[in-house]
């Protein structure tokens, strides 16, 4: 090091440092949130014959830490330059989860409600024939994604998947 007379460049080498140290932070983060969510899986309960997600409350507080890390590592700069793909691939996949398990939710808690009124009740079915045939296409659907991500419960690979679109029309 004397021999580079690198202690005349004290400065530069201070800098090197500090980014160097900023990016091994953001990379080990990086890889906490990767490794973190290649395993996490929805978990499923059984309700009128269809697999029914279960939210985990520590998978939705792991998503929101998470996101909020992707937006801290976003605002370093140029510390974060050489991640920056990384960083915004994880932002958008995590942001898709969000949307989705709330989506589903949404639909589930609906789902629950009309399935009852509509397949359980002759009555009903009689009464509301239209009604019923446009909630059985849908129920048809709902089932055919709960199964879907069922056999694959992986909760990443599930909120992006194509299918995942449908119930938002």
């Amino acid at each position: 090091m004397l021999d580079l007379k690198l202690h005349l460049f004290e400065n530069q080498v201070n800098e090197l440092v500090d980014v160097a140290a900023k990016e091994a932070k953001i990379e080990k983060k990086l890889k906490n949130i990767e490794q973190a969510w290649t395993k996490i899986q929805f978990e499923f309960e059984e309700y009128n014959g269809t697999k029914c997600f279960v939210p985990l409350e520590t998978m939705m507080e792991l998503l929101d830490q998470h996101s909020l890390d992707l937006m801290g590592m976003k605002s370093q700069g140029k510390y974060v330059e050489f991640f920056i793909n990384t960083v915004e691939e994880w932002r958008e996949k995590l942001g898709k989860v969000d949307s989705v398990v709330n989506e589903w939710l949404k639909v589930q808690k609906n789902w629950k409600m009309l399935v009852n009124i509509f397949l359980a009740s002759e009555d009903i079915k009689a009464q509301l024939s239209e009604e019923t045939k446009m909630f059985e296409a849908l129920d048809r659907e709902f089932r055919d994604m709960m199964t879907d991500a069922s056999i694959n419960p992986l909760v990443v690979e599930s909120c992006t998947a194509e299918k995942n679109e449908i119930l938002k029309t």
